[in-house]
């Protein structure tokens, strides 16, 4: 199969070649060592050392091409091969399944001429800071959707409004239970140092209750609004946001519906002191709601929809998959940033998050720990980047309600990115 779809992307690019006006390629070959103790998803049993540490090696390899025959309509087609080191069962052997198509989509611009562009096929789709909706560059295989999304550009303002299919089932008899996520983002340019977003995304499926007392009914419909303000006045930037979220939900423990009523909200702001190093210093507070009574037919926890998680809640990635890395309890965090510049092409930047879960467990806790990021950057050449971190997590209360349960979590990682992109 694979072998397949690699000869199929080189007859396509070799036809183009004779047909399109203009083609222009870019790739990407990022490599990423990483040593890991006690980490992994976050658990009330994993900082005893009864593991020993990981070492592992990730590489990511991607190439694409943008095809142009003209008349504003585009073609874009990625592939990507994501592995670890040693997948394969001998070095005489090629078996690891992680090469696939990433992104493949047609681009049709001054749709009705007018400023309308659509997008139709399998795409990444990046809103605002990507709090609900990113790529996760930091993932050795990223984030993309099969859909559709249509955009409209003005002076001061675009909207962007997509519809994609997350999950197709097999139907039955009486209905196809496929899974849907919808979403209308809204960006407005108030002057050259403040900018609002305003959105609101739909989850939906058409899958049904099997039994109880909301047998047939639709399984989930969950939906989202809410907004991003950023502002920027001379040497200080300022960032608040909130969230809500409305709906049903199914839980299968409980076999039956939960009414949905979550929310959000984070602010966060940096100075930039005027100093040849660039030095700046940041404060932030994240919350997102937790479930005070997990039995009771409400659901209260926050979902984060398809965020790119890892660039807020600590770079170890202990909070990636809400609400389940926090047991459905929420989560608060309290953050100091810092960092400066050492030359154009290195700087270094170091974070602190102390983590509380919003509401109290089972054990009357909600101490989750603390987290210490230092991450420094070198740009080694016009198209090679560097990147070289290290964390450590300190567990809280919560975990350490086990006896011995008190290690701190340790990793690190070295990742060197090849980037090439044809003007």
């Amino acid at each position: 199969m694979r072998k397949s779809i690699l000869a199929f992307f080189i007859l396509l690019v070799f036809c183009s070649s004779l047909f399109a006006q203009e083609i222009k390629f870019n790739a990407q070959v990022r490599y990423r060592a990483e040593y890991d103790k006690n980490g992994g998803s976050f658990s009330t049993a994993n900082f005893q050392n009864a593991v020993a540490g990981n070492n592992f090696e990730l590489l990511r390899t991607r190439f694409g091409v943008m095809l142009d025959s003209g008349n504003d309509i585009t073609g874009y087609i990625q592939l990507q091969d994501a592995r670890k080191f040693g997948e394969e069962y001998s070095t005489m052997e090629a078996v690891a399944d992680r090469f696939d198509l990433h992104q493949g989509y047609i681009h049709i611009k001054n749709l009705f001429d007018k400023e309308f562009n659509l997008k139709l096929g399998r795409m990444e789709i990046i809103l605002g800071n990507q709090r609900l909706v990113g790529a996760v560059g930091w993932s050795n295989t990223g984030r993309s959707f099969d859909g559709a999304m249509l955009c409209y550009h003005g002076e001061t303002y675009n909207m962007k409004f997509f519809h994609t299919k997350v999950n197709e089932n097999t139907p039955n008899t009486d209905y196809d239970p496929d899974e849907y996520f919808s979403g209308l983002f809204y960006s407005l340019k108030q002057s050259e140092i403040r900018k609002i977003n305003l959105f609101g995304f739909l989850n939906f499926n058409n899958n049904r209750v099997p039994s109880g007392v909301n047998e047939d009914d639709r399984q989930l419909i969950r939906f989202t609004t809410g907004f991003d303000y950023t502002a920027n006045r001379d040497m200080f930037d300022y960032e608040v946001e909130a969230a809500f979220q409305l709906g049903k939900e199914y839980e299968v423990a409980l076999d039956r519906r939960l009414d949905v009523s979550a929310f959000m909200f984070g602010a966060r702001g940096h100075y930039k002191f005027d100093h040849e190093k660039k030095p700046f210093i940041g404060l932030g507070f994240d919350y997102l709601s937790g479930d005070d009574d997990p039995i009771d037919d409400k659901m209260k926890s926050f979902n984060t929809l398809y965020a790119t998680n890892h660039k807020f809640y600590g770079y170890m990635d202990y909070f990636t998959s809400f609400p389940n890395s926090v047991f459905g309890f929420g989560l608060s965090d309290f953050f100091v940033t810092g960092g400066l510049t050492f030359s154009e092409n290195a700087s270094l930047r170091a974070d602190w998050h102390y983590f509380n879960h919003a509401e109290k467990d089972f054990y009357d806790n909600q101490y989750l720990g603390n987290e210490f990021d230092l991450t420094y950057m070198y740009n080694f050449r016009e198209t090679v980047d560097v990147q070289l971190g290290g964390s450590f997590f300190l567990p809280g209360d919560v975990p350490k309600r086990i006896d011995k349960n008190d290690e701190p979590g340790w990793w690190t990682y070295l990742m060197v990115a090849y980037n090439f992109k044809q003007n």
